[in-house]
């Protein structure tokens, strides 16, 4: 089995799949490395086009100036934003020169299921302190915070969008 291939099984959403469906990911596959510091998605800006997975170094999640989470190799961004169609919800930038994996959303889509989706999403709110879609979106008096409401709209978007599509197929 090619390296690449290999590598993508060891992770979620791909643990488990086919050797031969590895290998076809891995072949549409393309790597990229990135300095530290280099932008690879911007906040409000173009949406994903493709998944991405780190294979060596770390991004971090950027929210309004402030690092909300640092991703590890393995670990994937892009999806959200990739789903719902709509800007990515925050900067993701290197944080040290990173070698990241590129998947074409055509590959990648059928990986991405609901309970992936829900499952990474409550990760990073929860490693941006946060417990529930609720805490995103309100404080303890139940008005809506100027920092993170959009964060939460975003995310509820996206999963509602991604549920839409899955349904028609």
């Amino acid at each position: 089995m090619d390296a690449l291939a290999e590598f993508l099984g060891r992770f979620a959403p791909f643990q488990g799949a086919e050797a031969a469906d590895l290998e076809r990911l891995a072949q549409a596959s393309t790597t990229e490395t990135f300095a530290a510091g280099d932008t690879i998605l911007l906040e409000d800006g173009a949406p994903a086009t493709a998944l991405r997975v780190i294979r060596s170094g770390a991004v971090e999640l950027v929210h309004d100036d402030e690092v909300v989470a640092v991703l590890q190799p393995g670990e994937l961004f892009g999806h959200p934003s990739l789903l719902s169609g709509r800007a990515p919800a925050f900067t993701v930038r290197t944080r040290e020169q990173s070698e990241i994996i590129a998947i074409p959303s055509a590959a990648a889509l059928r990986y991405l299921t609901p309970e992936f989706v829900a499952a990474t999403l409550r990760q990073r709110m929860v490693r941006a302190r946060h417990r529930s879609y609720r805490d995103v979106a309100f404080r303890p008096a139940g008005r809506p915070t100027e920092r993170s409401f959009p964060l939460a709209v975003g995310m509820v978007k996206c999963r509602s969008r991604f549920l839409r599509r899955r349904r028609k197929k």
